[in-house]
């Protein structure tokens, strides 16, 4: 018995042997990894300049840009404004047309005296010139002309005529 408690605490002493070795190595481990993290974090922190000058330098890069493309739109801007403003001179400076007066018809060289009606047709009744003589007098049909003025209806109260591709209304009295 004696022999198996020796050889039990020299078992035992191997296990505690190995137990503190396993116990080193984990305790070496634990120290390398918080020296690890660390030194990852004095990685990172001294990577952060870096990181913000790469994010300074494209901000930069950005702003650039930006300018250039606000400095393009400005001066289209002052273009668009200055084009704007020579046509509002334009206008000012240009004296409005005389609108075009509808020549007033030309006047007849006759007068109507009246109307009259033969075989179911009116007739007007016209007097070349100034004088009012019967001789002077004369029946116009529709689709005639007098004076150069081509009859082309009577209404009753009124009769049309063309004259140089015109119509004139004239009242019957």
């Amino acid at each position: 018995m004696q022999l198996d408690i020796q050889s039990l605490d020299t078992d035992r002493d191997k296990a505690q042997a190995q137990q503190a070795a396993q116990k080193d190595r984990v305790d070496d481990l634990a120290s390398r990894l918080q020296t690890l993290e660390t030194w990852q974090k004095q990685q990172a922190v001294l990577d952060i300049p870096g990181q913000v000058e790469a994010l300074s330098s494209r901000i930069q890069s950005l702003s650039d840009s930006t300018d250039v493309r606000f400095s393009a739109a400005q001066e289209k801007q002052q273009t668009l404004e200055s084009q704007i403003e020579k046509v509002r001179k334009q206008r000012v400076s240009r004296k409005p047309t005389a609108s075009r007066q509808k020549p007033s018809p030309p006047s007849p060289t006759f007068d109507i005296t009246g109307l009259e009606q033969r075989g179911g047709r009116p007739y007007l009744v016209v007097a070349l010139g100034k004088s009012q003589r019967l001789s002077d007098l004369t029946l116009v049909g529709e689709g005639q002309a007098v004076g150069g003025w081509m009859l082309s209806s009577i209404d009753g109260r009124s009769a049309a005529f063309t004259v140089s591709g015109k119509t004139v209304v004239l009242p019957i009295p």
